[in-house]
């Protein structure tokens, strides 16, 4: 089941969307109750918005809260060494030194070219969609607005 309603979210269209809802409701006819809680909360058109990839705003693809953990994870081990129950100003002291001391030496590294910097697969996804843009269909979707003192609008 759970495989099945992972497609469902990963659907890249609406089409492709009611396939797949078919397709599970097909697979688990006894699970009434169930279906008619996903049509009504989860399926209509107006839900899909909140949970569907192809239909979310953002498409930045994050669907967990598991990079946000993580960071937390890491911050309380390597920051804060594991302490517990620490005072707000002695945490602010700890992060302040710690925290901005790794962000400047990771600038500095990828300002004097020592580290690139690793782009998102979003960003890559954008790249690759830009370079196989046409010269001449690209500079089609460009559009001066005289109005605002020559500035170029996309």
């Amino acid at each position: 089941m759970k495989p099945l309603l992972k497609g469902l979210r990963k659907a890249k269209s609406s089409e492709e969307l009611d396939t797949q809802w078919a397709n599970f409701e097909t697979q688990f006819p006894n699970a009434r109750s169930f279906n008619q809680y996903m049509k009504k909360n989860w399926i209509a058109p107006t839900k899909r918005s909140k949970w569907v990839l192809y239909v979310r705003e953002d498409y930045q693809h994050i669907d967990t809260n598991n990079l946000l953990e993580s960071w937390f994870k890491a911050l309380k081990q390597h920051c804060l060494e594991g302490k517990r129950r620490l005072r707000a100003d002695h945490i602010i002291f700890i992060l302040q030194g710690a925290i901005d001391r790794d962000f400047r030496t990771q600038y500095v590294k990828v300002k004097r070219g020592i580290q690139p910097t690793k782009p998102s697969r979003y960003d890559v996804e954008r790249k690759s969609k830009a370079e196989a843009l046409e010269l001449e269909a690209a500079r089609k979707m460009i559009r001066r607005d005289d109005e605002s003192k020559g500035n170029v609008c996309v």
